[in-house]
């Protein structure tokens, strides 16, 4: 009896996918059967596919693969009939990094003749059960103008256990400015 040969061609989703702080998946392949040369939409009758490993998880930024190499089979009561020839791509999963933007505070006031200082900070929103900090800021300045702002430190971002986390975040330091605006001075003539 002569096998009949069936090519499997396996292809593992692929997606990306940006951090979060938690395990995030893909999972999933397509199939396309090769019958003798012709491509077939359905395995023939009498066979069965078993595809293992095409599920990819992580949690950090980094790129995670499947493993269903060497998990392709077919089996069923006509598997002697066929030459079985597989072929996988993995599936992967991407993850890239989050976001955030911390923003320096930005505010007129009036000149009062003293130094004039600004340091709040708009703290970026960070995943669930994360925080982050590290970092100061001040804008300052005493005659009439525009200060701009500048931070100093580095940010650092840590999960609810305290590890480090900062490696997972692409972080933007946007500062703010201080403008001092002089004041009027009313004179009357007595």
């Amino acid at each position: 009896v002569q096998e009949i040969e069936l090519v499997i061609t396996v292809a593992g989703t692929v997606d990306s996918k940006t951090y979060n702080g938690k395990e995030q998946s893909v999972s999933g392949y397509a199939v396309t059967y090769t019958l003798d040369g012709s491509v077939v939409t359905e395995l023939p009758d009498g066979l069965t596919l078993s595809v293992s490993g095409d599920t990819a998880s992580g949690t950090d930024v980094g790129t995670y693969e499947t493993s269903m190499t060497g998990n392709v089979s077919i089996s069923g009561s006509n598997a002697y009939k066929y030459k079985v020839t597989t072929s996988v791509s993995e599936g992967r999963l991407t993850i890239d990094k989050m976001a955030v933007e911390n923003v320096g505070e930005s505010a007129s006031r009036t000149y009062t003749g003293s130094e004039i200082e600004l340091t709040g900070i708009t703290w970026a929103t960070v995943a669930e059960g994360q925080s982050i900090s590290g970092l100061t800021y001040s804008a300052k300045g005493t005659a009439a103008g525009t200060y701009e702002g500048a931070f100093s430190g580095g940010a650092k971002i840590v999960d609810a256990s305290g590890a480090d986390v900062t490696s997972n975040y692409e972080i933007t330091n946007t500062p703010g400015a201080l403008t001092i605006e002089g004041c009027l001075l009313y004179t009357s003539d007595a």
